[in-house]
């Protein structure tokens, strides 16, 4: 029992071991906002990067901000999440330049709005 009790020790020590040394990947910088926390990845040649992913650049175009210059993003408290992208607002490739629909595109599109722009977003590089 005590062998058994050793050796399940044991096995868990490896699975403990690399969620420390990932832990330790991620980065944490201060912006005029808040903090965001990344994370760094190898590269090719030896070298790593810090990657910090959907960092807001502008306050949402929503209420009077809708046709007003862009605002800074508001503050926030804690540490935000750049690990991952936000979600994308819906593009409408169907409507070519807000151009109203015609007889030729009447459902072309209207039942399923996608992301014409799959993962090429706008990307902004923060070099430190």
């Amino acid at each position: 029992m005590r062998t058994r009790i050793c050796l399940h020790l044991l096995s868990l020590f490896p699975f403990l071991f690399s969620v420390c040394s990932l832990a330790e990947q991620d980065v944490v910088i201060t912006l005029d906002q808040g903090k965001i926390q990344g994370m760094r990845e190898p590269v090719p040649g030896g070298y790593e990067v810090e990657i910090f992913l959907g960092i807001p650049y502008a306050r949402a175009p929503v209420g009077e901000l809708r046709f007003a210059d862009p605002q800074p993003p508001l503050e926030w408290t804690g540490i935000r999440d750049a690990k991952s992208y936000r979600a994308v607002c819906p593009q409408a490739p169907f409507l070519r330049n807000f151009q109203p629909l015609t007889e030729n595109d009447s459902k072309k599109g209207v039942d399923k709005l996608e992301n014409g722009n799959g993962k090429d977003i706008l990307s902004i590089e923060i070099a430190q």
